[in-house]
């Protein structure tokens, strides 16, 4: 497992998940973030080097500045 996925995984075990649906970019909406998260990370442990899996690193990348973001506003 690279370094970058074990950074994620912890981050996102540190932190609460988004309730409910929400954008993290215009036109992609999320409406299960632990679902997503989950599936997105098994698959890169599995597929980690394969870059046809791109989107699934950009898509746990975009969540965690999301969950950063709403952090900041909220502290």
């Amino acid at each position: 497992m690279s370094a970058e996925l074990q950074e994620l995984k912890d981050f996102f075990n540190s932190v609460e998940l988004p309730k409910g649906t929400f954008s993290v970019k215009p036109g992609e909406y999320i409406s299960d973030a632990e679902t997503c998260i989950r599936t997105a990370i098994t698959t890169l442990e599995i597929h980690h080097s394969n870059t046809s899996f791109a989107g699934y690193w950009e898509r746990l990348r975009r969540i965690k500045a999301y969950i950063e973001e709403n952090q900041q506003q909220a502290g």
